[in-house]
């Protein structure tokens, strides 16, 4: 979920649902929640794990993404592309990087129903490594997400953090059921 509001701006991270659970069940144990970071729909590495623990104590930071890669024979394939990154921008990057990167023969597209497939062809003789880590500055093949967890609590914006949301849904899904039950009591008398 992203958005702007009075003076005010959010950012959260989609994240796996069973990682969520698990996360709200230590809540109701008395434990610290943590999530072992965002689950992107496009895939990608973060490359700052390390920050995340804070991430989910502060309710703010941010995570760097990269593509996921391999190279097979004389082409780079990224087959996971950063949170937010459109494949046919990314292409045209990657275009207009080639210039100024020495050994890119061709880039197409071979994206499909089954996933990401973005083939970069090499000139014979040319560094892969060293082709990568030049994509990785110049285009969006590595970005950053921002989290900035901000939503309406009664009314106030406020930033949250992992435990202060364990919490909100942990106390209106008990509100839910007491409303239930009081309906249902009311309705037998």
């Amino acid at each position: 979920n992203s958005g702007i509001g009075v003076a005010m701006a959010c950012n959260w991270a989609p994240h796996n649902l069973r990682e969520v659970a698990a996360a709200i069940n230590d809540y109701m144990d008395g434990k610290e929640p943590m999530l072992p970071g965002p689950d992107f729909p496009t895939g990608g590495i973060i490359i700052n794990k390390n920050e995340i623990p804070s991430i989910m104590r502060t309710g703010h930071g941010s995570v760097k993404v990269r593509g996921k890669y391999k190279v097979e024979k004389n082409s780079i394939i990224f087959y996971e592309i950063p949170y937010g990154v459109f494949v046919e921008n990314l292409i045209a990057q990657i275009g207009e990087a080639a210039e100024e990167i020495n050994g890119i023969d061709d880039v197409h597209d071979e994206t499909n129903k089954k996933g990401i497939r973005i083939v970069i062809e090499l000139e014979k003789g040319a560094n892969a490594d060293y082709i990568v880590n030049q994509l990785f500055t110049k285009t969006d093949l590595q970005t950053t997400f921002s989290y900035n967890q901000v939503a309406l609590v009664s009314k106030t914006p406020t930033e949250l953090n992992l435990k202060d949301c364990c919490k909100i849904y942990v106390d209106h899904n008990l509100n839910c059921l007491k409303r239930e039950k009081t309906f249902d009591l009311e309705k037998a008398k």
